[in-house]
Formats: C-alpha cells, sequence, structure tokens
C-alpha cells in the first residue's frame, strides 16, 4: 500500500481507531520472524445487484486449494467465531487478532465483502492485499456501485486492485 504523507496524516485525523489498527499490525508483523510470511489477503466485494461472490469464493478457493491451504472469510463467519459485533466493526482490535491467527494456518484468505458499503465491507477493502471487484455480466453498467471506500480512493491509493466480470454459466 502506497499512500502520501498528506492522505495518512488526514487518515489519522478523520479516523484515530483506523490508526491505531494499522499501529497494531504493524507492531505485531514486526515481532514475526522474516521467515513466516503473513498470507495474502484477498477481497472480493460485490459491485452490482447479482453479483455471485460466495460463487466466486468458493470457485477460486477450490481452484487454489490443492496447492495451497485456503479459507473463505464472510460476516456470518466472523459473527459465528467472534460474536455478532465484531463484522460491525465493534471490536477491531479482536478481528484483527482473530484474523492474524487464521494466516498462520493458512496460505490464502478470501475476504468476502457484504453487498453495501457496511462495517464488514470496509474492513475487507481495508485490509485486502488485493480487491477483486465482482460483477454479475447481466447487470447493466448503470447498477454497478462501488462502496464509499473504493469510490473514495477511484484515484489510485490501490495498485492492486480488479474488476472481474462473471457470466452466469461461468461459476
Amino acid at each position: 500500500l502506497r499512500i502520501s504523507r498528506s492522505a495518512f496524516e488526514q487518515t489519522a485525523q478523520r479516523d484515530p481507531a483506523a490508526l491505531l489498527s494499522v499501529c497494531r499490525v504493524l507492531v505485531r508483523r514486526a515481532r514475526v520472524p522474516r521467515e513466516e510470511k503473513a498470507a495474502p489477503l484477498i477481497g472480493l466485494v460485490p459491485v452490482s445487484p447479482r453479483a455471485p461472490t460466495a460463487r466466486t469464493a468458493e470457485a477460486l478457493a477450490a481452484a487454489m486449494s490443492p496447492a495451497e491451504r485456503v479459507i473463505c472469510i464472510d460476516a456470518a463467519m466472523v459473527a459465528e467465531r467472534l460474536g455478532l459485533g465484531a463484522a460491525a466493526g465493534e471490536r477491531p482490535h479482536d478481528l484483527t487478532q482473530w484474523l492474524d491467527l487464521v494466516a498462520r494456518d493458512h496460505d490464502q484468505i478470501i475476504l468476502i465483502a457484504d453487498s453495501g458499503d457496511t462495517p464488514w465491507t470496509r474492513h475487507c477493502i481495508r485490509a485486502a492485499d488485493t480487491i477483486v471487484m465482482i460483477a454479475s455480466a447481466t447487470d447493466s453498467a448503470r447498477e454497478i456501485t462501488l462502496p464509499g471506500r473504493l469510490r473514495e480512493s477511484a484515484h489510485g491509493s490501490y495498485d492492486r486492485r480488479e474488476l472481474l466480470i462473471v457470466h452466469p454459466d461461468a461459476v
């Protein structure tokens, strides 16, 4: 992630909790021996009404899983493991800690964002190393909407952002 100094300072002033979360992650990662690499986080974000995000995640995990240990995480799994408030952004430290533990046992983590601009979707966008925006080929271009964090960063804050248009018979 590349961010200018002024953008970082503005974010820190606007959202101190986000800054605190970033600092915690940096401290934890600094403690991990160099040989231990954190599992890459792939964020799947639906951007059209009929985007088959869950099916796409399953197909992606199946394609990767013969060679790698892959886990798909959505808001329901977070709520099941950590309680309802964790996916709603009420306990970001617990969520970050749990994701770090999950990363130790997996080679890839696929974060499945909600439809719409929810706290879980914002977390997925913020945490992902690569963001894959999922759209259905049956939806018109007018129906495509970007969650707030993606709209705010439309001018280059994410170097690793892809659009996947899924056809009905593809997954």
